[in-house]
């Protein structure tokens, strides 16, 4: 009976140190690892709301900010109206770019040639849309004045004409050589429309004056192309190459050559008059 009890006390005592070890070694971990406690304390609340997207600043369009404008032009049958976003202060645009969209505060309207004042144009910088009698016929997206993205054209029912693609001002496509290694002095633009030459060419001098200019048409030349002197934009040559890109026939030919100091030393519709009247 005596040794019934030793041996029932002994598996208590046991029991009891076992039961010590057990905290001691749970204190340890959690001295050794103190997030245990916040751990079992985040569980057993609610997991925090996730926070908010920011939302994109009204009114900014490639990190810029813009103001947002619009004219408008009734006729007797005809109201047409352009919306756009313009740039609050005036900036200079890219030099080589021939097409620059701009507004005019004062004149309420758009224009893309012609005189530019500093203290009343402003470029064109975001989405814009042509609507002809409230129906959409064209839109795209300017970047600091030129055509920038995918610009489309509808007709009055709503049905797509044509689709082109831009990167700041130039087809997107086209192929570009620049003087520098910084891409800063454009040298040649061959515009290319879904890997086929169509559109305006450009060539310019080192120093930014224009060089060439023509245009191509499903991959041929087409038109009146222009050659021009480095300084005070005289013209050097004229070329005549095939209204239709089609014609195999037609060669091309020099319509006009000037000089230097701007004399024309060569025209050929009076040099073909010569030649008629000298058959006489």
């Amino acid at each position: 009976m005596q040794i019934r009890s030793l041996f029932t006390g002994l598996l208590i005592l046991l029991a009891s140190l076992s039961g010590l070890g057990q905290i001691t070694e749970d204190s340890l971990r959690r001295e050794e690892n103190p997030t245990l406690d916040l751990l079992s304390d985040l569980d057993k609340k609610k997991a925090p709301k996730e926070k908010k997207e920011l939302k994109q600043p009204k009114n900014v369009f490639f990190g810029i900010k813009s103001r947002k404008g619009f004219t408008k032009s009734p006729a007797a049958d005809r109201v047409t109206m352009e919306l756009f976003y313009y740039l609050p202060d005036y900036k200079d645009p890219n030099p080589y770019v021939p097409h620059v969209a701009w507004y005019n505060m004062r004149k309420k309207e758009l224009q893309l040639t012609g005189q530019i004042d500093k203290e009343t144009h402003r470029l064109l910088h975001g989405p814009y849309q042509r609507l002809v009698n409230g129906k959409l016929v064209e839109e795209g997206y300017y970047y600091m004045g030129t055509k920038h993205g995918r610009w489309a054209t509808y007709d009055a029912n709503f049905m797509l004409l044509e689709k082109l693609r831009f990167h700041m001002g130039w087809p997107k496509e086209s192929q570009i050589t620049y003087y520098d290694v910084n891409r800063t002095k454009v040298k040649e633009v061959i515009p290319v429309h879904y890997g086929i030459k169509h559109g305006d060419y450009y060539q310019f001098y080192e120093g930014g004056q224009m060089a060439v200019k023509g245009q191509y048409d499903n991959g041929k030349p087409v038109g009146k192309w222009m050659e021009y002197y480095q300084f005070r934009r005289r013209y050097k040559k004229e070329t005549q190459y095939p209204a239709d890109p089609f014609d195999k026939t037609t060669e091309p030919f020099t319509l006009r050559e000037w000089d230097d100091k701007g004399t024309l030393t060569f025209d050929k519709e009076k040099e073909d008059k010569k030649a008629a009247l000298s058959k006489f």
